[in-house]
Order: structure tokens, then sequence, then C-alpha cells
């Protein structure tokens, strides 16, 4: 957990979301989609500049725009940069980029955010699966509970990244965030060696066991949980598909596809054995569910 102080006009932790949708050899367009949030009693004339900087620290491209923000508001922004000659993530070499967002007020910069994000083209096909950057990529994974062995979930960094290593080098491509969504770090770490990620958020959307979260909470709290979850984690790039239960079922699944769809369209949407009808990707979860597709 982290505690921020902010000035009354600030910018949105997690409304920062960065796309990549034109990638080629010699240039990749950047778009950048920020929040402003003006929590003063008066109207605030706003700047944003954004900064990206690639692998090796040097700053490749720099966009900015202006928005008259109103009190008690929140104004989204849309920007865009074209990055030349793009250095691609990928398993192999996982590229990392930054960008650097500054918020300023009168010439004076009152905030500033930055986000690791990763360029990389990815798309399935229904004849042979999982595309990264133009190859066929294989998936090679792993259903990871979140458990450590003494130290149950309060897994520390080196941890994480020395059962990664473990995983790579048994020949592990991919990790299924088995059921419940993991540390940032967690994240991080992957963005770093180029594992792939399947983030999971449910384990039941209704009742498991006798006082699970789906009896007690799920109802009241799924469509705030998804919000919060898909909003913090977008911006990774080792996260290629959304996991939207295990072991459940229930027609809300089709709600869940949609607001995945709606906070992200980078990305499609898949379960474990759950509502497969309304998921872009067939999950298979062994008997636990049903028998057959």
């Amino acid at each position: 957990m982290r505690l921020i102080a902010t000035d009354p006009v600030h910018l949105v932790g997690d409304g920062l979301y960065i796309k990549t949708p034109e990638i080629s050899v010699d240039r990749a367009l950047v778009e950048i989609d920020i929040e402003i949030f003006n929590d003063s009693d008066q109207p605030e004339q706003t700047v944003v500049a954004t900064s990206i900087i690639d692998p090796n620290g040097q700053v490749v491209a720099t966009s900015e725009d202006n928005a008259l923000v109103r009190a008690g508001e929140t104004t989204a922004l849309e920007l865009s940069a074209n990055v030349a000659n793009p250095s691609l993530w990928d398993t192999d070499i996982p590229h990392l980029y930054a960008l650097r967002a500054e918020l300023k007020i009168g010439g004076a910069t009152v905030d500033t955010l930055n986000v690791t994000f990763g360029i990389r083209e990815m798309h399935w096909e229904n004849e042979t699966g999982f595309w990264l950057n133009g190859k066929n990529i294989k998936l090679k994974g792993v259903s990871d509970h979140l458990e450590a062995g003494p130290v149950g979930a309060a897994i520390p960094d080196e941890l994480i990244r020395w059962k990664i290593q473990l995983l790579q080098e048994m020949g592990c491509n991919a990790i299924r965030c088995a059921h419940n969504p993991r540390v940032r770090r967690f994240y991080e770490i992957c963005d770093e060696m180029g594992m792939l990620v399947m983030d999971e958020i449910f384990d039941g959307w209704k009742r498991k066991a006798a006082e699970d979260h789906g009896h007690q909470a799920f109802a009241g709290w799924w469509e705030r949980d998804l919000r919060a979850w898909l909003r913090a984690h977008r911006n990774h790039a080792s996260i290629i598909i959304w996991s939207l239960g295990n072991e459940t079922r229930g027609e809300v699944g089709a709600e869940l596809a949609r607001i995945c769809h709606e906070l992200d369209p980078t990305r499609l949407t898949t379960s474990g054995h759950s509502a497969t009808q309304f998921m872009d990707v067939e999950g298979v979860n062994g008997s636990s569910e049903k028998m057959t597709f």
C-alpha cells in the first residue's frame, strides 16, 4: 500500500493509459490517455507534457496539450507521439520504455506520473493461437497460486524474481495468476524478465465456500473491483489476456467481458471454463466446470 499526497489539482494515478496501435520497423504510434482531477473550488487552466524515454535513458518523443478542468470534475486528455525505430518488447529481449507525464499550472509543475510500458504487437488466431511481434508463440504456462511456502502470500521481491527465473529455466514462458491479482511488483518483474501473464481476478462469481468472496461481496463489489483491476494493470507489457473467473458460472460474464473491452480494447478475455459463451478465448479447466467445450 502507498499513501500519496497530491495538490488539489492532480493527475489521476490509474487514469494514465498507454496504447501502441501502429507499429512498424521505422515507427511506433504511442497513444496516451490521461486524466486530471480538480479537487479545488475553482476551475484551473492546466498543461500536460509527456516525455517518452527509451531503454537507454534517452528522450525519444514528446507531446503536450492543455485543458480547463472545472472544480470537482475529472477531465480526460488524449495525446500521441511517434517513436522512431522502436525496440520491441518480447520474451527474449523485453525492451521497456518509460513515460513521464507532468501537470503544469501557471508554468509550474504541480504533479508528475512515471509509467513503464512496452511496445509490442499481439493478436490471436483461431488456427494457430497467440502471436507476438509477428511470431507464433506457443504458450508453455503454469497456474501459479498466490503462495510461497513459509511466507504465504507475503512474498518479497527477491522471491518473486527467483520463482519466475526458475520457471523460465524449466521452459515456462507464461503464468496464469491463479486465481487472484498480484502485487504491482510481480507484474513489473514479469515485464522486466519477459514472462507472459494471464491476469485473473475472480475465483468464483457465486458462493463456492461457506463464507467466501462470491457469497459475501461479489454482488456489491464486482464492478468496482473489476474496473480498479483493469485500470491498475493495463499498462503492463507482460499481460496478454484477462481471465475473468475460475470455477464459476453466471450471466454476469457478459458484463465482465464488456467492461474489459471498454477499459482495454487491446486484449481479449477468457475464463476457467466460466460463461465461455461470453469470452473471446475458450478456457478449459479440467472437469471442474463441465466435461465438454
